[in-house]
């Protein structure tokens, strides 16, 4: 058995080196992370994440009562301290590690001034930099260990327990608005903090459920999307985005050149505009009265969460619950604008689109914010396989285009079009004469 199972790592090895190689920039955290751990030490590895998660979470809750330094050290240190261990692919237990990340807004609420934003300094400030310290992971397992990996559990229930955790900070939210001094500043960066729970990860989590044949968590997805007000998502992404991503008709594809700023509201109305029509046309297939609609009921529960609270908490739990709701849905859209960017789909003469592919979406081979973002940036093999659960989505960086930062860093720059033009057009530009040279585009330069 040794002699074979050295075959084997030396033959893993060799085809991680050579798939590294297609990432660029990423062949010296390739010879450090690839391949996968030793049989002895993937074992090992789902204690370590254990013992790693544990101790986020502990730490983030009963250090609310330390130096804020002392807690910002604690923090960054455990994520940080990732790089060093291994990831045999599986462990659950990192993506539990969102069960820290509604202490992060309690301890800048308490501390006041510009820590309330807290959690915005640490999905697009810290996180991009813990990126480049952690490294990369393009390793897949075999399709025999994926479908054992696709029936554990304790990976559905990861995603389950963020319905309770994200009720639990928006009521806390309402508490402390209403029963904490803060001044408008304040009070936008707390809104902030809570907005990159309950939307930035939110929705990631509400996407992952809804495309989940079981009735439950396609419920516990909608009833997320539902929390900032966006439960047309549901609608619109499976029956619309999906069917028609990387074509004009996708409200959620960013074109070439397009700026975020003019992709922003051309997605939101798109998309609202999108769910509507798909759902009346529903009931006239169905022949189904209007209040079948599901947008109507969606607007209802909503409302009807934001009055239960305010009723709770106070009358200023409405420009709370607005305000994150409003913020989550532009962290949504931002993610949607990255990973589309400038990506077609070819119609023959007779109007007719090619399938979706791996080239029609942008992947992060970035193994931190895959963790955080339950492998969302694996988003090609998503559209190809879109029934597909979290922990078995293939990296495919032959295949898929691949992004210079992770998502949070990508819509930082997105925030600044100049900035973003002058990265990704080239990319966008390169790609295109790469693997289509000579063909005619919608949008972009000529070939």
């Amino acid at each position: 058995m040794a002699p074979h199972s050295e075959v084997t790592r030396d033959r893993q090895q060799n085809e991680a080196k050579k798939r590294s190689k297609e990432v660029p920039g990423t062949d010296w955290w390739a010879l450090r992370d690839y391949p996968p751990p030793d049989p002895g030490t993937a074992r090992l590895c789902p204690r370590l994440w254990q013992a790693w998660v544990a101790g986020l979470i502990a730490g983030s809750m009963f250090l609310l009562e330390f130096d804020i330094w002392v807690y910002v050290g604690f923090v960054a240190s455990l994520f940080l301290g990732t790089a060093v261990i291994p990831d045999s692919g599986d462990s659950p237990s990192p993506y539990f590690m969102h069960l820290a990340i509604p202490f992060f807004a309690v301890k800048g609420v308490h501390e006041g001034g510009g820590w309330t934003a807290i959690s915005f300094y640490w999905a697009f400030f810290f996180l991009p930099f813990a990126d480049f310290v952690v490294g990369v992971d393009t390793f897949n397992k075999r399709d025999a260990e994926y479908k054992v990996l696709r029936e554990r559990k304790w990976f559905r229930i990861a995603s389950w327990i963020f319905l309770p955790a994200q009720l639990a900070l928006l009521a806390y939210a309402c508490h402390a608005v209403n029963t904490i001094p803060l001044t408008p500043l304040e009070f936008l960066g707390f809104v902030v903090s809570v907005a990159v729970y309950t939307g930035g990860i939110g929705i990631t989590l509400s996407h992952e459920l809804v495309h989940k044949s079981n009735r439950i968590e396609q419920w516990l997805g909608r009833a997320m999307c539902v929390m900032i007000s966006y439960g047309h998502f549901y609608v619109e992404h499976n029956r619309g985005h999906h069917k028609l991503v990387a074509t004009d008709e996708d409200p959620a594809t960013a074109r070439f050149g397009e700026s975020f700023y003019a992709f922003l509201p051309r997605c939101v109305v798109g998309s609202f505009a999108s769910a509507w029509r798909l759902e009346t046309d529903r009931l006239r297939d169905r022949n189904l009265p209007f209040y079948h609609n599901e947008m109507l009921w969606y607007w209802v529960a909503s409302s009807c969460l934001c009055a239960l609270l305010t009723a709770m908490f106070g009358p200023l739990t409405v420009p709370l619950f607005v305000g994150q709701s409003l913020i989550g849905i532009f962290f949504f859209e931002s993610v949607n604008y990255v990973e589309h960017y400038g990506l077609e789909r070819k119609r023959d003469e007779q109007g007719k689109t090619e399938p979706v592919g791996f080239e029609h979406s942008w992947d992060a081979p970035h193994r931190l914010t895959n963790m955080v973002l339950f492998k969302l940036q694996r988003h090609g093999d998503h559209h190809v396989n879109s029934t597909r659960r979290y922990q078995t989505l293939r990296a495919e960086p032959s295949r898929s285009p691949q992004l210079p930062l992770g998502y949070p860093g990508c819509i930082l720059l997105a925030l600044f079009p100049p900035l973003w033009r002058a990265v990704m057009d080239k990319r966008v530009l390169k790609l295109r004469s790469k693997n289509h040279p000579g063909r005619a585009w919608r949008h972009g330069p000529p070939p």
